[in-house]
């Protein structure tokens, strides 16, 4: 079976950011990966994850 990593940045991400990540993938050998866009839903998750995250660090 192939490891296919899926690369999905966000607004966030500079381009320091891709080339890490391109980087990572070269020095792990990773011969299957692709950078696509990532959804609505897809960033919708991450916020509520953040405000979850967010809530346990103010009352950690």
């Amino acid at each position: 079976m192939d490891f296919v990593v899926i690369i999905k940045p966000d607004a966030d991400a500079t381009y320091k950011n891709t080339v890490d990540i391109l980087d990572e993938m070269t020095i792990n050998q990773v011969k299957r990966y692709a950078m696509v866009k990532i959804t609505d839903v897809e960033l919708g998750l991450i916020r509520q994850l953040n405000k979850v995250q967010d809530k346990i660090t103010m009352t950690g």
